[in-house]
């Protein structure tokens, strides 16, 4: 996918009133500017050198936008790490309504050697069902070793 494409994805980052906690570091963490890649982005550390970035298509959507969660993580460290990581979609657990009438791949998740310097993203979403409010989201893309995001969004009137 080029670059261009995909930049849609940051720009409303740019906007953002997330607050994003990492489960085991138990902090909020901010969206930042990086002008290396050009685009707004959030990382949250994962066990074993691993760093997560999740991005989103809205950071605040309204009722009947399609919401695009990217989860990607990379191994900084020095050695390989061993992985089991979702493929098919996120583990989310929420209360935000989000409609899904793609059709999904069966597998559920894939073992790995992650090498140094080597990446695995997954992807998931739908169409913004819920009323307007704010909702929390879980988003949980490694399952060993475990680790998770919360994100607060606030969906808005369409």
């Amino acid at each position: 996918m080029c670059r261009s494409s995909l930049s849609w994805l940051y720009a409303a980052l740019a906007f953002a009133a997330l607050t994003l906690a990492s489960c085991e570091a138990g902090h909020p963490l901010e969206p930042y500017y990086d002008a290396e890649l050009g685009q707004f982005v959030v990382h949250s550390e994962a066990p074993n050198a691993l760093v997560q970035t999740i991005r989103l298509s809205h950071a605040e959507p309204a009722v009947g936008d399609t919401l695009v969660i990217v989860s990607t993580v990379v191994n900084r460290g020095d050695d390989a790490i061993d992985v089991t990581a979702r493929i098919c979609g996120l583990d989310m657990r929420t209360e935000l309504e989000l409609e899904d009438h793609a059709p999904r791949c069966m597998a559920y998740s894939e073992q790995r050697l992650l090498a140094p310097g080597d990446s695995i993203w997954a992807s998931d979403g739908g169409i913004v069902a819920s009323r307007p409010g704010r909702y929390t989201l879980r988003i949980r893309h490694l399952l060993d070793p475990q680790s998770s995001v919360e994100i607060r969004i606030r969906v808005r009137e369409p």
